[in-house]
């Protein structure tokens, strides 16, 4: 008999029996707190609360495979707090250019030293990208699926790399390309 496999067992069966035994309505915060702190509370949440930004043109880009681009987000801010160093959120954008489109989606971290202006953003993203014209590294009308991950000194100067792969069926290549951008703005 396997000594561990029987305590692995018995310990299973108690974080079951304990699941169960939960209240399944538990105290709300509001009880479990007294009225002042509830009311602390109340305040740094409003404080420390969601925005939903729309930015018309964020940036303009030269990459491979889409050449030049002018980006325009949505974004979602998780916390709005003007003292956090770090802010996150998630956000949508469109890159329509010259040889191609992305539409992309993904999550960022703003680090932002002191609440000021200046600040670090790091992306990550998954994208559809659609070609058109004469694409660099790849054929015009392929339809790639991917992956971006972005860097940018705000409001100054952004990097990217991406992996795409193709999607759409065709009679040309289909290994997959990396793309970099380099642009002005967020």
């Amino acid at each position: 008999m396997d000594v561990g496999r029987v305590r692995t067992g018995k310990l299973l069966l108690l974080g079951i029996a304990v699941l169960l035994l939960l209240p399944a309505n538990p105290l709300s915060a509001q009880e479990r707190c007294d009225a002042a702190s509830y009311e602390a509370s109340r305040r740094a949440m409003k404080r420390i609360g969601e925005r939903d930004v729309l930015l018309p043109i964020t940036s303009i880009e030269w990459g491979v495979p889409d050449r030049w681009s002018f980006t325009a987000r949505y974004i979602h801010q998780m916390n709005e707090d003007p003292g956090a160093l770090v802010k996150h959120g998630v956000g949508i954008s469109a890159s329509p250019g010259t040889a191609g489109g992305r539409l992309a989606a993904g999550s960022y971290v703003l680090i932002v030293p002191g609440g000021k202006e200046f600040g670090f953003l790091i992306e990550c993203r998954v994208v559809v990208l659609r070609t058109w014209g004469s694409p660099l590294e790849t054929e015009a009308d392929r339809t790639l699926a991917g992956v971006e991950l972005r860097g940018s000194l705000m409001p100054l100067c952004n990097i990217g790399i991406g992996w795409y792969t193709q999607v759409s069926p065709s009679g040309g290549s289909s290994d997959p390309i990396v793309g970099v951008h380099f642009g002005l703005g967020l």
